[in-house]
This record gives C-alpha cells, structure tokens and sequence, in this order.
C-alpha cells in the first residue's frame, strides 16, 4: 500500500514539474521576466555541466522534495543550492520564488 502511495505521490509531483520546465523555456525563448525554483534551477544548471549531480532531500519547509546540485572534486564536495531569501512555510510546493545561490563546501574524509 505504501509503494502505491509513494507512486502516486511521485506522479502528482512530476506534473507540476514538467509544467515548470516548460513555462520556463517559453518565458526565456520570449525574453518574459523569469523567476526559478529549486527544481527549474537545478534543471538548467546540470543540463550544461556533466560534472555535476543531482541531491534531492527534503524541503526545510515542509513536506516535498528540495533540489540542489553536488559537484565533487579531489578534496572535497560542493553542494550548491538556490534557495529563498525568505524562508517560506507553505502546504503546496512553491511555484516561484525570488531566491539566492548557496554553496556549501564539504571536506572528504579520507577512508583508512
């Protein structure tokens, strides 16, 4: 019953995301002001850099998924995220919102 539920779940949160990627390419490919989300953002930066991948937990704010991109060098790990500049406590998962980007560094630890 849980695996039906996570499905659906999955599949209500893919339709707003395939509606998101496409109001996104018609505003950009008519110059209209865009504003992003996680997930629009996430989706246009790792297009282009095959370097980087992709970490979805979940949102601060309540209940679905956050999207940010990780890119892992020698040394280190870099999380880099856009997120709101206002924290937002919503039920529904925002459509857009004026954010910031976050990088948040993390060190390898070395395995013996």
């Amino acid at each position: 019953m849980y695996a039906l539920l996570h499905f659906l779940a999955g599949v209500l949160l893919l339709v707003p995301c395939l509606f998101w990627l496409i109001e996104d390419a018609v505003r950009r490919a008519f110059k209209w002001p865009c504003e992003d989300n996680c997930f629009t953002w996430a989706m246009r930066n790792w297009r282009y850099r095959k370097d980087i991948g992709l970490v979805i937990t979940k949102s601060r704010s309540s209940w679905f998924p956050h999207i940010s991109l990780i890119r892992f060098d020698e040394d280190y790990a870099v999380r880099i995220e856009y997120v709101p500049i206002n924290r937002l406590n919503l039920k529904l998962p925002p459509r857009k919102f004026k954010g910031r980007v976050v990088e948040t560094v993390f060190d390898k630890v070395s395995q013996p």
